[in-house]
């Protein structure tokens, strides 16, 4: 992922007061999502006793469930299973490394991003400002 340009700190601190902050959805509710396109890819950790994703997984039905739809996905065999609306969703979010680029993996807008950045550190832009910079401009 290339270099994006540059955010005054102004700038930030308008796209964080428009940004949204969601509740991050449980396993089950991802799963159901990515398959119906309401994201564009999605990371589940399916482990432990009582999963609600656990049965599927373990069976092999979940990975089945996938190929019929089409979605392409990696499943390390270990109870994690990445998988993406295309290719392309699938590798960004694999390759995701900060906040910035799993919030662009899971669809998030620039604003809802700056303002994850803001709400982390108590919603002082002056603290917010370098640490969202530093990953924007990756």
């Amino acid at each position: 992922m290339g270099a994006r340009e540059a955010v005054a700190r102004a700038l930030f601190e308008a796209m964080a007061k428009r940004g949204q902050m969601r509740q991050a959805l449980d396993d089950k509710t991802a799963f159901q999502h990515v398959l119906k396109g309401k994201v564009p890819a999605t990371d589940l950790e399916i482990s432990g006793a009582g999963h609600p994703l656990g049965s599927l997984y373990e069976t092999g039905r979940l990975t089945q469930r996938l190929d019929a739809a089409g979605m392409p996905y990696h499943d390390d065999r270990m109870g994690r299973v990445v998988i993406g609306q295309t290719p392309e969703a699938l590798q960004a979010l694999k390759n995701a490394q900060t906040p910035v680029e799993h919030g662009f993996a899971y669809g998030y807008t620039p604003d809802d991003i700056a303002r994850f950045y803001a709400e982390r550190r108590g919603g002082n832009y002056d603290l917010a400002y370098p640490d969202f910079t530093k990953d924007w401009e990756k």
